[in-house]
């Protein structure tokens, strides 16, 4: 059963059924009776092709361009909703969960993002009770900032750009961060090492484990000219900010 399932779902979605002929969805006749035979649902909603854009779990895959993006009336409320929280001064916990959830969606899309949710995501520890409004502090608003700043200019993410892409690389650039000790990074022959200052010593983990790789950019960036770099970095979140 198990594989007839899959099989089918392929057919009716497969992003390349644009190329099919216009008899496609004649074609698609016995397939849809097949499932019917079966005993399956299939929900209408869920039917859409042959087309070049399909919408799976409300992400929109753009076949001709080559991207995943959210769908427009999706994206406008995560701006108006982002809009309503720069003006508040306070929250309480499910309504912090609620806006967590949504952009924890989009980061399906905006990978980079997850680097972002950090801060709002520790403020759901301050909470004594759900029903407790506690204060926005400096470091949520400039996480909320940032996702403004982010929807401003932010159209998808390129299917090129996903994690299953591997080419082929020139060199790797190792770094390390230890959030009491210092940091560091390898390329080829060339090292560096350093203690954190007193101004550092106290910021994130986040931060501490991308400062030595744009210090490495900054040191080695010039030999990287036209070449593939692997950074080779224990923090995912940093992963995806590059």
């Amino acid at each position: 059963m198990m594989s007839h399932t899959s099989v089918i779902t392929w057919t009716i979605s497969s992003p390349w059924a644009h190329r099919l002929p216009l008899s496609a969805t004649t074609t698609f006749k016995p397939v849809f009776n097949c499932v019917k035979e079966l005993g399956l649902p299939l929900h209408p909603d869920k039917l859409e092709g042959p087309a070049t854009c399909l919408t799976i779990l409300g992400i929109e895959l753009d076949f001709e361009k080559l991207q995943a993006r959210l769908l427009a009336d999706k994206r406008d409320r995560i701006i108006t909703l982002l809009d309503e929280w720069s003006a508040a001064s306070f929250c309480k916990c499910h309504e912090l969960e609620s806006l967590i959830g949504h952009l924890h969606h989009t980061c399906k899309v905006t990978p980079q993002g997850r680097t972002f949710l950090c801060w709002m995501i520790n403020l759901l520890c301050v909470f004594r009770h759900d029903d407790h409004p506690n204060r926005l502090n400096q470091e949520f608003r400039q996480d909320l900032t940032w996702w403004r700043e982010l929807f401003q200019t932010w159209d998808g993410l390129s299917f090129f750009c996903m994690p299953t892409w591997a080419p082929l690389l020139d060199f790797q650039v190792s770094s390390e961060a230890a959030g009491s000790l210092g940091y560091g990074a390898i390329f080829k022959s060339h090292w560096f090492s350093s203690a954190w200052s007193v101004a550092q010593s106290s910021l994130s983990i986040a931060y501490k484990e991308l400062f030595p790789i744009v210090v490495a950019a900054y040191l080695w960036g010039p030999q990287w000219v036209s070449q593939r770099v692997e950074f080779l970095c224990d923090s995912e979140s940093m992963m995806a900010v590059l």
